[in-house]
């Protein structure tokens, strides 16, 4: 792994631990369990500018087609989106 590879990857792997301190559910747990073996897996991989790409376009409006294909899915792009945290 290179250098920097290697400190991106302890610094993402520092937050995963605080967040690991946190009360979790067991789902959670798993999940962030997960997350961690991907990221190692990817890291080792020498996947990390896949990584950043992907994830620069979180932000990134759908396309059409990406549209098309969600729905084709029977996903609703344009739901609102819930969010657990909120009060009843």
């Amino acid at each position: 792994m290179i250098e920097d590879d290697d400190a991106e990857l302890r610094r993402l792997c520092e937050q995963l631990q605080q967040i690991s301190r946190m009360e979790l559910t067991e789902l959670q747990e798993e999940a962030l369990m997960k997350a961690a073996y991907a990221l190692h897996f990817a890291f080792l991989d020498r996947r990390r500018g896949e990584i950043e790409e992907f994830y620069g376009m979180t932000d990134a409006e759908l396309t059409n087609a990406q549209r098309q294909h969600l729905r084709s899915l029977g996903i609703d792009p344009d739901a609102p989106v819930e969010d657990d945290n909120a009060a009843d």
